[in-house]
């Protein structure tokens, strides 16, 4: 059972890599889409979701919060990492969307205010 999820997990691994390695060389402009949720363990979750000439490629991260203190702070910190990568390997980040929770609001307001200045 576990070698079935070693498997998996390392081709979306493999996958998520060459995702990356296109979508730097490409330089093609890309959006990223957040999406908060609960899951069944009742902890916070947010995927980040990056599109690109109209394929949502799913997903490049996951960012799960076990402290059930989802707030404006702690996403930004967390997001504001992933966002850093991105620019750092040349990702074409252009645009940032989220859904339309208030929390998730906040955050890309934020994010928009850190990135743009």
């Amino acid at each position: 059972m576990w070698k079935l999820r070693d498997i998996i997990i390392d081709d979306g691994n493999k996958i998520k890599e060459n995702m990356i390695k296109n979508l730097m060389s490409s330089k093609i402009p890309v959006t990223l889409a957040l999406d908060g949720w609960t899951n069944v363990k009742s902890n916070k979750v947010t995927n980040l979701l990056l599109i690109a000439n109209g394929i949502s490629y799913y997903y490049y991260a996951s960012i799960e919060n076990y402290n059930k203190q989802n707030n404006k702070e702690w996403l930004v910190s967390k997001i504001s990492e992933k966002i850093d990568n991105m620019l750092d390997k040349g990702i074409n980040l252009i645009a940032l969307t989220t859904d339309n929770e208030i929390v998730m609001k906040s955050t890309s307001i934020e994010l928009k205010k850190s990135i743009l200045y």
